[in-house]
């Protein structure tokens, strides 16, 4: 989306494009993808880059504040303005990754917990903490393209 963003915008019908809470949406959304383009993988980030990240995500979160206040910072928006910058200084590195696993891993960590009726017992974390590498097991060594089912 941030490399078509602006052939969004211009596709869009003037009523709408033109409309001024849109705008302050549309800068918003353009603030962070140019934040985001100033992260690199690579683990060899100057000063200048780390700088020049620091400086767009600050831009970001102060439009945001000035512009959309309203809107609460959530655990994501959090990690982006203020642990990201932290995290750069300190490797060198930042990108965005998917929280896709780690999603996904919540269904399964939630039927577990059901099956304990012992909340505050040690023996319960032991518990999650087994059948955690036992899903990690089956998923990471069973294969399934080879099955027929008859």
């Amino acid at each position: 989306m941030g490399n078509n963003l602006e052939k969004i915008i211009n596709d869009l019908p003037s009523e709408i494009k033109n409309d001024e809470r849109i705008t302050v949406i549309l800068q918003a959304i353009k603030l962070f993808f140019e934040a985001k383009k100033t992260m690199k993988k690579e683990l060899d980030m100057s000063d200048e880059d780390i700088s020049i990240m620091k400086q767009k995500i600050l831009e970001f979160g102060t439009y945001m504040k000035n512009n959309l206040g309203s809107l609460k910072t959530k655990q994501k928006g959090h990690l982006f303005l203020f642990e990201a910058p932290e995290f750069t200084e300190m490797f060198r590195a930042s990108s965005f990754f998917t929280d896709e696993a780690v999603e996904s891993y919540h269904p399964l960590t939630n039927d577990a917990e059901k099956r304990i009726k012992c909340k505050e017992c040690p023996k319960k974390f032991q518990m999650l903490m087994k059948w955690a590498i036992d899903y990690n097991y089956y998923f990471d060594n069973i294969e399934c393209q080879d099955y027929k089912d008859n």
